[in-house]
């Protein structure tokens, strides 16, 4: 059997690390304005059962794309942890 070297770098298509997309360490520019935008659309939901699920829709149509940001937004709404998000 051939194996092949392992190496301590991700593979091109791994995904972002915390800092790449937002968490601890990161650079916050824009981060403030993203969890603004994706709380209002959270807590201006019409529905009367608001649900994580219908939390991250909301967040997705205002934004247009899903960010980490907004993700831990309505898991916090939600009273969820962002790995049930």
């Amino acid at each position: 059997m051939i194996s092949a070297p392992i190496s301590n770098r991700a593979p091109a298509s791994a995904a972002p690390t915390g800092e790449e997309r937002g968490g601890a360490g990161a650079s916050t520019t824009g981060s403030g304005e993203l969890r603004e935008r994706a709380r209002r659309a959270i807590a201006e939901q019409p529905a009367k059962r608001v649900t994580l699920l219908s939390s991250l829709l909301a967040a997705q149509d205002e934004l247009r794309y899903l960010p980490f940001e907004a993700i831990e937004e309505a898991a916090l709404s939600a009273g969820a942890s962002v790995n049930e998000a």
